[in-house]
């Protein structure tokens, strides 16, 4: 099992085409993100920054349908070494590619505040700069809360006219599913 907790911070840019407004204002956020791999003695943990591009589709005034994808690097605490860490077949070096695809469904609580569900996908890998590599797949189901710094009730309005201002939010995710690793060490 992988646990997952990532903390994001996304600025939300105006751009009033009819192309970014179909998508529902295109965020981009930096993601620091804790890893976990299930199994601390042989896979150790993880520590990842991720550039993120999230979508948002409004189905209604409070709901939106979100995608993100996320590409970026991994610090692995515990990479395979012929003497100290030879179970570890799943990452070969420190540093490794990291990316992510999500998709789900985002609330609106109150104007400042937003609930999203979502399932996602990470890959994580070095991409055979240093053997071995069989990499880590991680399908989960990700909750996430969403607060941000400065909207007031003028954004339901700027909503339906298509026009969102400029603005910071902190993001807190959690998830958790299950890794693939080949036929490695399991957590």
């Amino acid at each position: 099992r992988k646990n997952h907790q990532i903390a994001s911070l996304a600025y939300q840019w105006q751009n009033n085409s009819g192309y970014s407004a179909r998508f529902g204002f295109a965020q981009n956020a930096i993601n620091l993100s804790f890893h976990d791999f299930g199994n601390r003695a042989i896979l150790g943990l993880g520590v990842g920054l991720q550039y993120e591009l999230q979508l948002h589709q409004h189905l209604s005034k409070k709901l939106q349908l979100i995608e993100r994808i996320g590409m970026g690097g991994i610090w692995n605490t515990k990479p395979y070494h012929y003497a100290d860490n030879p179970e570890n077949i799943v990452m070969g070096s420190h540093l490794a590619a990291l990316v992510s695809v999500a998709f789900g469904l985002d609330y609106r609580l109150t104007p400042t505040l937003n609930l999203s569900a979502e399932g996602v996908f990470w890959h994580s890998s070095n991409m055979h700069a240093r053997l071995p590599n069989v990499g880590m797949n991680t399908p989960s189901f990700r909750v996430g809360l969403a607060h941000a710094f400065k909207i007031n009730d003028e954004k339901a309005i700027q909503i339906a006219k298509l026009q969102l201002p400029n603005q910071w939010e902190l993001q807190t995710r959690f998830a958790l599913g299950f890794n693939e690793a080949g036929g490695t060490a399991r957590p």
